[in-house]
């Protein structure tokens, strides 16, 4: 598909060996993850979770609510996820340095995704690299690729990316935007935080038309197109899981409006920070939580 959009020079010259560079960067900032073991939340995930250890259970992961914990019974609906997980079990077993592997290649191949899209909006070769190097170390993606579970968010990432690719690389209602509202999907179905796509090519969008807004009005059949895969998601998800939003047995259920906002703010606020600098990184960050 790149190879379509560009002439084997550029790739040579360009893109493989920013590829190369970012595979490098991601992979020494995360060598010390490889011989990790499994732990706290990879204990149900994967090891415990009888579903993912066949890949014939389409059914489970994909239509068919299980009533046991060991067949997926965490609140949640991401068949993309755990199918994924399925495949690594098939390949690995519970050899956790596989998984650990996927995760970081997977985070090279977002950074190369990054790079490339950067390099497509803005033309500057140096920007597009310094973007895609601080983008594979920094240490705000540290739980998410050094957890084997952190798996849901590197993979959404990617299909995430890859819709983007695949929506700047369109001229029409063509396969390059066909494929792009599948990876959407696919992206939801990884983990839910995946429905920020649409917000996200909007912006791309005003940012890289700004002087000319007007043309926006044209694009809007191509954002109905995400709505539409976006309720897709939502009906599929009901029909599955019988409820939209699952938030049985969560403390943070039981609080007022007010202190959900409070609570919300606190958050924003801080993980905004953490981009900005990333200091005092832990896995949970109880400080959000509000008395009751």
């Amino acid at each position: 598909m790149l190879k379509s959009l560009v002439d084997d020079s550029e790739i040579s010259k360009v893109y493989v060996p920013a590829f190369l560079i970012i595979l490098l960067l991601s992979l020494l900032s995360f060598s010390n993850i490889i011989s990790g073991e499994f732990v706290a939340d990879d204990i149900f995930y994967v090891v415990e979770n009888e579903s993912i250890k066949s890949l014939f259970n389409l059914d489970i992961f994909f239509y068919k609510q299980s009533s046991t914990r060991n067949f997926i019974n965490f609140n949640t609906y991401r068949p993309t996820y755990f199918f994924t997980l399925a495949i690594e079990y098939a390949l690995f077993g519970l050899n956790p340095t596989g998984y650990h592997l996927v995760n970081i290649f997977l985070h090279a191949i977002n950074g190369f995704l990054l790079y490339s899209l950067t390099l497509k909006y803005t033309s500057k070769k140096l920007l597009a690299l310094l973007t895609a190097l601080i983008f594979a170390v920094h240490p705000i993606h540290t739980e998410a690729v050094s957890n084997i579970t952190g798996l849901s968010e590197v993979l959404t990432a990617f299909l995430l990316f890859f819709a983007i690719w695949c929506y700047s690389c369109s001229k029409k209602l063509d396969f390059y935007y066909l494929f792009s509202l599948v990876c959407y999907l696919l992206g939801i179905m990884s983990k839910e935080s995946g429905v920020v796509l649409i917000g996200v090519i909007i912006l791309i969008d005003v940012c890289s038309n700004w002087s000319n807004l007007a043309n926006l009005r044209k694009k809007r059949i191509y954002y109905a197109g995400y709505l539409l895969t976006l309720l897709t998601y939502l009906v599929i998800k009901f029909s599955v899981r019988g409820a939209i939003l699952n938030s049985q047995g969560l403390v943070f259920n039981k609080g007022a409006i007010t202190e959900r906002v409070y609570t919300m703010s606190l958050a924003f606020i801080e993980y905004f920070r953490l981009l900005i600098w990333p200091s005092k990184l832990i896995a949970f960050y109880d400080i959000f939580l509000i008395p009751i």
